[in-house]
């Protein structure tokens, strides 16, 4: 995901952001669930171990993502609440 440096992202669009991003979430969330029914039939320790460590570290940047994308809408709420009360 690349985002325009050069323009604000607006709330509504963080919020589609966020949900991709959860959607993106629970289907890797499913993937580990396959993994743990592999690793039984034909997935060695080792490449169970590796697999499960780079899907568990790439949900971890989903959630950080999700996370400072929640920030970010926090922040302009609160930007548009103090420019609403400067009316």
């Amino acid at each position: 995901m690349t985002e325009e440096k050069t323009q604000p992202l607006s709330p509504r669009k963080i919020g589609e952001l966020i949900e991709d991003l959860r959607e993106e979430l629970e289907e890797t969330r499913m993937e580990i669930n396959l993994l743990d029914g592999r690793l039984n039939r034909d997935l060695k320790r080792d490449e169970y171990n590796s697999e499960k460590e780079r899907l568990n570290n790439y949900m971890k940047g989903l959630i950080g993502r999700i996370t400072d994308l929640q920030k970010s809408i926090s922040k302009k709420d609160r930007d548009l609440a103090r420019e609403v009360r400067q009316l």
